[in-house]
């Protein structure tokens, strides 16, 4: 039986200093790994947070969420009873029971996700890959540069969508179950599908500074897309101080788009001997990109001088579903922050 709330199962903790096993092991709740890792074959019930590289391992989520802060690489396996989130693949294979969210690069890898797969960032890239997905996938860049050579891609879908931020010529790119995706959606570049394969036309102009997405449009079967303009909205980020506590106070949304802003703001203002107070009440969105960003800056000051509070409860969910909840100071109300930090 999946669990209402992973926060009410054991968390146990794989510090620096810890050695792990060369034979498998079998966790009964969440799982944190504080330190890079190699050979390891980890399964646990809950959820599976790695805060180093993650080399030729198996590392399995019964019921939770798996979150990789910097990526799976050398012939890992990861699997997840619910999403993983990485920020690299590479010559890795990945499975997802609902969604899996890549933050920038996929190479030489197998990713199967039983709704969709994202890949984030606007520069991300995917090469010489296989992605299955039951109802969509959202893609950045496909291919590469001239210099680059072949790059060969395999989609799969049961129904749904396809969508391309960029799409480079020297790609072979193969849609498998074709005549049951909905709309297949290209931001720049042309190309045209041949029974189920895709056939690049034009090169993608350089990547617009600003936010873009596809515009969709279909005639027949080849299709096109003119880059629209997202309105683009900054984040806004106001900072006070109470007695040795910066607190940060962020409004709109905390993706890749803004997260360089965010991490700027908090290198510029926490100083030294400081803790952090990050006021969620006016956040009204947060990615992946955003939830890595928040991971290095818990790991950077330390449990007891970071803490999060005034969440919506969209914002809750995110983060219980991705699993910091499980081990992040959270509170309802600042007063209550600042008393801990204090």
């Amino acid at each position: 039986m999946l669990p209402q709330n992973f926060d009410e199962l054991p968390t146990e903790t794989i510090t620096e200093k810890s050695e792990i096993s060369d034979y498998p092991l079998h966790f009964s709740g969440n799982l944190v790994i504080e330190r890079d890792i190699e050979g390891c074959d980890l399964t646990a019930r809950g959820n599976v947070h790695v805060h180093g590289q993650t080399r030729n391992c198996h590392i399995h989520s019964e019921q939770g969420t798996v979150f990789l802060l910097y990526g799976a690489f050398s012939g890992s396996n990861i699997t997840a009873g619910r999403n993983i989130y990485t920020r690299h693949v590479n010559k890795s294979n990945l499975r997802a029971k609902n969604d899996v969210i890549v933050e920038s690069v996929i190479s030489g890898s197998e990713i199967e996700a039983g709704r969709c797969i994202f890949v984030e960032r606007r520069t991300a890239k995917v090469i010489d890959s296989v992605l299955r997905a039951k109802v969509g996938t959202f893609l950045a860049i496909v291919g590469g540069p001239k210099d680059v050579g072949n790059i060969r891609i395999h989609i799969e879908l049961e129904k749904g969508f396809i969508r391309f931020f960029e799409l480079h010529p020297r790609t072979e790119l193969n849609i498998g179950k074709y005549n049951r995706i909905s709309h297949v959606t290209f931001g720049q570049g042309t190309a045209e599908v041949k029974g189920g394969a895709i056939e690049v036309k034009e090169a993608p102009s350089q990547a617009p500074k600003k936010n873009v997405l596809p515009a969709w449009g279909r005639n027949k079967n080849r299709f096109t897309s003119k880059p629209e303009e997202e309105e683009e909205v900054e984040m806004e980020i106001s900072v006070t101080s109470e007695a040795s506590v910066c607190i940060i106070n962020l409004k709109g949304k905390l993706h890749s788009f803004t997260v360089d802003q965010f991490d700027k703001s908090c290198t510029e203002n926490v100083k030294k001997g400081q803790s952090l107070l990050l006021d969620f009440e006016e956040l009204t969105f947060i990615s992946s990109a955003g939830l890595r960003s928040i991971l290095v800056l818990w790991k950077s000051l330390g449990k007891e001088n970071f803490a999060i509070c005034g969440m919506q409860p969209f914002i809750e969910e995110v983060f219980k579903m991705s699993g910091f909840t499980t081990y992040l100071n959270v509170f309802e109300t600042r007063d209550e922050a600042l008393q801990v930090l204090r």
